[in-house]
């Protein structure tokens, strides 16, 4: 599929496997017998060849206790990653390999196909992600930031964990059993899995699950506390707090947060739902924020609920064609 990148071959690990997380992930841990990284970086656009350190640091993020286990290249039942990099400097919105100052940015796609199993034998079930972060840069002699290569080259550990741990997430939480699902949302879990066990709480409509889902809304990323919101809405229930945890989320200056609670408590419904809406309709500094409360009051007063509040974060499709210089 990538056209380039290294050669399959067996995955090891790079170092020693850090201790596990205090509660496990909701499956057996996944076995991984073939990584792939191919770096689809332009040769002229690269300040730096991030591809070598790409590789050994995706290695040793998803090779470790509490992640994939290793296997060997003829196992049937393992899964084969796939992940491509794109990576730059930006200048006032365009790539700048010469740059002398702006943001450094890496993305991270990746593809882990898996087999189903006993679940549906011989059959592959893909998953995919992408991950991006940003970081200032500046070639200014004695200044605070790093330069370009090395802004680059600080963003790749925490991406390769980040995009790590999501993939994990995804492979061990979408099949598990209801109660293994909820367990996945307790504290110590990687974010990765959070935010896959919240999205699955919310699609399964889990009431168990919404005291840690009510408690995950404040949660310090940002993907984990908007996945949190929009599964409350869509389990519905107006248990202990609920509303009062998505009214916490329209504080602050983050409007997608605000929206995911809006339409969440249109989709739970009830009268202490519509009273927080009505006032976000009058007074919301926001006018779309305001229109969209107005018609989520609508709903929740006459119990017309439109529970496909998991969809609103945009936090589920990856772009087509992930780019350094995308907006």
């Amino acid at each position: 599929m990538l056209g380039c990148g290294k050669a399959p071959s067996p995955v090891a690990p790079e170092a020693p496997p850090p201790p596990p997380p205090p509660a496990e992930a909701a499956a057996s841990a996944p076995s991984l017998k073939t990584l792939i990284v191919a770096d689809l970086t332009p040769p002229e656009t690269r300040p730096v060849d991030l591809e070598g350190e790409a590789d050994k640091a995706l290695r040793a993020a998803l090779i470790r206790e509490g992640r994939f286990q290793s296997a060997l290249s003829d196992d049937a039942l393992a899964c084969a990653i796939e992940v491509k990099t794109f990576y730059g400097l930006m200048v006032n919105g365009e790539l700048r390999p010469d740059g002398d100052q702006g943001e450094a940015r890496l993305v991270m796609e990746a593809e882990a196909h898996c087999p189903t199993g006993t679940r549906s034998a011989g059959e592959v079930e893909t998953y995919r992600v992408t991950v991006q972060d940003d970081r200032v840069f500046s070639n200014e002699v004695g200044g605070e930031a790093l330069d370009g290569p090395a802004a680059l080259r600080a963003l790749v550990v925490p991406l390769s964990e980040r995009l790590s741990t999501t993939v994990y997430g995804q492979v061990t939480v979408r099949h598990a059993p209801d109660d293994a699902v909820i367990a996945a949302l307790g504290g110590g879990q990687p974010v990765g899995v959070l935010m896959e066990a919240a999205a699955e709480a919310g699609e399964r409509k889990l009431t168990d699950a919404v005291p840690r889902l009510v408690a995950l809304t404040e949660h310090a990323d940002e993907v984990v506390s908007l996945r949190a919101g929009a599964a409350l809405g869509l389990v519905g229930a107006d248990g202990d707090g609920v509303i009062s945890a998505l009214a916490r989320m329209t504080e602050g200056p983050d409007r997608e947060r605000h929206l995911i609670a809006v339409h969440a408590m249109g989709d739970i419904g009830g009268p202490r739902a519509a009273r927080y809406l009505d006032t976000l309709a009058v007074g919301h500094p926001s006018p779309g924020i305001r229109e969209a409360a107005r018609e989520a009051s609508r709903r929740a007063k006459r119990g017309d609920t439109n529970a496909d509040t998991a969809d609103r974060s945009g936090h589920d499709a990856p772009p087509s064609e992930p780019q350094p210089g995308a907006e």
